[in-house]
């Protein structure tokens, strides 16, 4: 039986964004062949319903139509085959332009694996050899290598999920070698930042993480970016590749679009350590079939977050002052977030499989992003105050990785402390259950880790008083977007979707959201002020 799966891609109309799949599965023995859709993908630990994406599917042997029937929503059962070769055809939707999406249009063929090519669950560990009917002149940018024809390879579907594709004849690439790596940019769009500063912050902010690090972990590495016209904000990891999206692209001349950009960019390189190859023990490997919760988002995602930000702020392609604004939003976020009295980390970690990413009903959650980077800020200075400076996050990270990385089974948290008390002894078990597995208020703890650090925190009354004395937070419109519990808004029976038509220190008139009625009340009495406003500054200023 041949070892590869093979498997012809041809874009239709752009504008209707469908994409035909054509591909080939050998099979070894007579009976029921089943083909499957991930059921997610690596860096989105929700459920993805990509089958819905699927317009027409069919599955043929020598010429005959085979039946089939659905075992799960993402698996094909096909009936009566026989040994020698299934021939598939599918028609997939491509409409979805983000980091971890597929996208067809009149100048682009873009493709994560992960979403839409069916792979045979019983055999992981098949090749494939993938063609694109793309016109001739069209570049492809993927980590994968494919010489100068349209075509890549992988050894297995693992391989070939992790490396997203950009066909387009319209690619800005640019290209370097440093800490024996060979690095790519490249780009869809119209930047209009400097290229050559662009590469010049690129090299930064590598240079500084291989150095914690030691040596890059792969010999080529590529920036596959997305500038749209629309707007954007996503970047997602692969083991040797990422693919980052930021738009619109009337934007890109800003120095904040700049900086986005760059961050993201950051972020994503530092996965290539954290998670693509160290990973928990629960993705070790990564199941595409069923959901797989995990409590453990504080690693991958936590301190991946603190990480790229702190290696920008040390290259220098970040000033002191942009990387306190940077702190001081993430510990206003923190204050902002109710859920942080209902959810520890660890339980939000394993409920992104619940409500996935989205901002989920009142004051249930905190995010791995967030208040996980808060948490590796205080592990690193926590690691630095026992260690009176010697060690930091950074050989803790290390000392991780030469214990999980690649080809291990991965980690599970008595891992995470046991190297922790390695570099610098403490009841770290302790630390632990506190400030991510409980839901303990940590400002006096944040506040302590920031000074160690030189940094101190400043609060400051929000300027609008329905923030500040009623406990409310509204958008650009008016409506009511978030309630303290406790505050005299909620005392006051105003909830999210409200509409503010008037307010005042002491009084406030709302149109109820889920009636014609309208509301006025008066501010009671109390003290208490919501929602403050957080700047961090150099100790001593």
């Amino acid at each position: 039986m041949s070892r590869t799966i093979l498997y012809t891609v041809t874009p239709g109309d752009p504008h209707r964004r469908l994409v035909e799949f054509k591909a080939q599965f050998p099979v070894s023995e007579d009976g029921t062949a089943r083909l499957a859709l991930s059921l997610w993908r690596p860096g989105r630990y929700e459920n993805a319903n990509y089958a819905a994406n699927i317009q027409r599917i069919a599955f043929e042997q020598d010429g005959v139509v085979l039946s089939w029937t659905k075992e799960e929503p993402n698996i094909w059962a096909v009936h009566n085959v026989h040994a020698g070769v299934l021939q598939v055809s599918y028609t997939y939707y491509t409409n979805h332009l983000d980091a971890g999406g597929c996208w067809l249009d009149q100048d682009q063929l873009y493709l994560n694996p992960v979403n839409c090519f069916l792979f045979n669950p019983d055999h992981l560990d098949l090749g494939f050899t993938v063609r694109f009917n793309i016109p001739e002149h069209f570049e492809i940018a993927c980590q994968l290598d494919h010489g100068n024809i349209c075509q890549i390879e992988a050894d297995s579907f693992d391989e070939l999920a992790d490396s997203p594709v950009i066909c387009s004849p319209h690619l800005i690439h640019r290209s370097f070698v440093m800490e024996e790596c060979e690095f790519h940019i490249w780009i869809h769009g119209k930047p209009q930042f400097d290229l050559g500063r662009f590469e010049a912050d690129h090299r930064a902010f590598i240079a500084a993480q291989v150095e914690d690090f030691g040596s890059m972990p792969c010999e080529a590495y590529h920036f596959m970016y997305q500038i749209p016209a629309v707007r954007a904000y996503h970047g997602v990891e692969h083991k040797n590749s990422t693919v980052i999206v930021l738009g619109p692209d009337t934007d890109s001349g800003s120095e904040g679009f700049y900086f986005d950009l760059i961050g993201i960019a950051s972020h994503e390189l530092y996965h290539a350590w954290n998670v693509k190859r160290l990973r928990p023990a629960a993705y070790s490997p990564y199941n595409f079939l069923k959901s797989i919760p995990c409590e453990l988002g504080y690693i991958y995602e936590g301190v991946t977050t603190y990480m790229g930000d702190k290696y920008l702020w040390l290259c220098g392609v970040l000033s002191s002052e942009a990387y306190a604004k940077k702190l001081a939003a993430r510990v206003q976020r923190y204050l902002h977030n109710p859920g942080r009295h209902h959810h520890s980390l660890a339980a939000s970690s394993a409920d992104t499989w619940v409500d996935g990413y989205v901002a989920g009903i009142p004051w249930r959650k905190v995010s791995i992003y967030n208040e996980g980077a808060l948490v590796a800020l205080m592990i690193d200075a926590r690691i630095q105050a026992l260690t009176n400076g010697e060690k930091n996050i950074a050989d803790w990270m290390r000392l991780l990785m030469d214990r999980f990385g690649e080809h291990s089974t991965g980690y599970q948290r008595a891992d995470l402390e046991r190297a922790l008390e390695d570099i610098c002894p403490w009841n770290w078990h302790s630390w632990f259950d506190q400030y991510i597995y409980d839901t303990i208020d940590y400002m006096q703890e944040l506040e302590e880790a920031l000074g160690q650090m030189g940094w101190k925190i400043h609060l400051a009354n929000a300027e609008k008083p329905l923030e500040h004395l009623w406990g409310a937070q509204c958008d650009s419109k008016g409506k009511i977007t978030e309630v303290w519990p406790g505050s005299p808004a909620d005392h006051c029976g105003l909830w999210r979707g409200d509409q503010i038509e008037e307010v005042s220190d002491s009084a406030i008139e709302v149109s109820k959201a889920q009636s014609a009625t309208r509301l006025k009340q008066h501010l009671p009495h109390g003290e208490h002020s919501y929602f403050p406003v957080v700047q961090i500054i150099r100790a001593g200023n």
